[in-house]
């Protein structure tokens, strides 16, 4: 090898291979904005897993049969609420509906928002429906 060769002994060149400082700032910013929007998203479907868990629970219970007032069923509603800290919607938001085999289903539907940065928000639209017990 003459003195002027840049070459290694395993025959690589001198430069080293690796990620540019742009490249790294890049990788940076796009692993920022995934832990941002995980960070954001998960409080929201942990709530929706409580709300879930909460109307089926109201749904399944026995002492709630189909002679139970909208105002019972809500105020169960409302006791899950206030120990699971459900703060996205109301018991008065799930709606109580008599199907025509004269059963009842209670049924969800609602936005949760929250904000990412500055004005941008983040909106995740939940659904669901659970048919009581008899």
């Amino acid at each position: 090898m003459g003195k002027g060769d840049m070459h290694s002994i395993d025959g690589r060149s001198g430069r080293e291979a690796g990620l540019s400082f742009w490249q790294f700032l890049v990788m940076l910013v796009v692993i920022g904005f995934v832990a941002l929007m995980l960070i954001k998203t998960v409080p929201l479907y942990l709530n929706e897993m409580k709300v879930n868990a909460a109307v089926d629970d109201v749904a399944q219970n026995g002492r709630l049969g189909h002679d139970a007032s909208v105002y019972s069923i809500r105020r169960a509603l409302q006791d899950h609420w206030d120990i699971d800290d459900i703060d996205t919607l109301t018991p008065a938001d799930v709606g109580v509906s008599r199907d025509t085999g004269d059963g009842r289903t209670l049924s969800w539907d609602y936005e949760a928002r929250t904000n990412l940065f500055m004005n941008v928000y983040l909106v995740i639209h939940f659904t669901g429906s659970k048919a009581m017990r008899d």
